[in-house]
């Protein structure tokens, strides 16, 4: 015998109308994960050293290198989170998982390609020797060596719809690049992951002046892109 109940849906089960708010333009849309920008801002203004002559050797200029790298990074992501929780409880009750902590686990995965002067895997190296010098191994200073990352979802017209900064970021490995004769219609990539310490949302109620307007549409640049130059 069949369940029945005399309660009445919504109408919001009809699949067919679901969908057709994602395909019409007038509709809810679809996001694709092929429209987003990632822009890597450049630390407070430090001292000059090697690693920035050795960089601004190859051409580029800051806003040239945060181009570059957002224009040639083909593979990226928007970070998740968790809250630690544990088991509590209370005397003649049931258990319940309590949280006491948000989590944002995991590194930031990015992959580049690269182009034939290595600038994408330079770049991170050099970024590398500011953290730790691979000759004396003398540690720098958290703050001269963390910087943030701007990562922002696009719709088709290249409008920015969710953004997030990733703060206090810095690379923990550069991936070895594997060398083939097998590969000859292939292409150069460099994935690095990037250590970083929490995450926030911009959004229209963020009174954020260093937040980065999409570079694709060609807009005015805020915050980053104005002390960029000091990078490299």
């Amino acid at each position: 015998m069949g369940y029945t109940s005399n309660k009445t849906a919504s109408g919001r089960s009809n699949i067919n109308s679901t969908l057709e708010q994602f395909r019409n333009i007038s509709g809810i849309g679809i996001l694709s994960p092929a429209r987003y920008e990632i822009v890597i801002a450049s630390p407070s203004p430090i001292i000059e050293n090697r690693n920035i002559s050795t960089l601004r050797s190859m051409g580029f200029s800051g806003t040239d290198a945060m181009r570059r790298l957002s224009e040639t990074c083909e593979v990226a992501m928007i970070p998740g989170r968790n809250i630690s929780s544990q088991p509590n409880k209370i005397l003649g009750g049931q258990v319940r998982e309590m949280p006491y902590e948000s989590i944002y686990s995991g590194d930031l995965d990015l992959t580049f390609r690269i182009g034939q002067d290595m600038f994408e895997r330079v770049y991170f190296e050099k970024w590398m020797d500011s953290v730790i010098n691979k000759d004396n191994h003398n540690h720098s200073y958290y703050d001269n060596y963390t910087r943030d990352i701007y990562i922002s979802q696009l719709t088709q017209d290249d409008s920015v719809v969710y953004q997030v900064v990733l703060r206090e970021c810095y690379p923990k490995t550069v991936n070895p690049l594997p060398l083939s004769a097998a590969t000859t219609n292939d292409y150069q990539k460099q994935s690095v992951s990037i250590a970083f310490r929490k995450y926030e949302v911009i959004d229209s109620d963020t009174t954020e002046e260093s937040a980065p307007r999409t570079i694709r549409q060609g807009r005015g640049f805020t915050t980053p892109f104005d002390f960029i130059n000091d990078l490299i």
